[in-house]
């Protein structure tokens, strides 16, 4: 995988790729910025499946205070209440990437 800055960036595609590329848009950070926020994630974070399960939401790189986390009963992704308003607006462009993070979590659950 390549590196930035000495921060491992994920395989387009994959869990990882998907969830840094939604914080990416969400955010504003650099990738080696956001790679560094999911290298200093919760574990259980990096397993699309325990999302489900997760008591706790994932931190985005905008120094914690927007989280995101993923409903079980609506099979959506959604954003805590005390995200950052740029987050909640960026929100609305990211569809086909937030689609794609609950796509990649359903698909481990099956």
């Amino acid at each position: 995988m390549p590196e930035l800055y000495g921060e491992t960036l994920p395989e387009p595609g994959s869990f990882a790729g998907k969830v840094q590329a939604l914080d990416l848009a969400l955010t504003g950070k650099l990738p080696h910025e956001v790679a560094r926020s999911w290298r200093n994630s919760d574990p259980s974070h990096h397993d699309p499946a325990s999302w489900a399960y997760a008591s706790d939401c994932y931190y985005l790189s905008d120094g914690g205070y927007s989280r995101i986390g993923y409903n079980v009963e609506t099979g959506h992704l959604f954003l805590t209440s005390n995200s950052r308003e740029a987050v909640r607006q960026q929100w609305r462009d990211c569809k086909e990437l937030i689609a794609g993070v609950e796509q990649a979590i359903t698909e481990a659950m099956q």
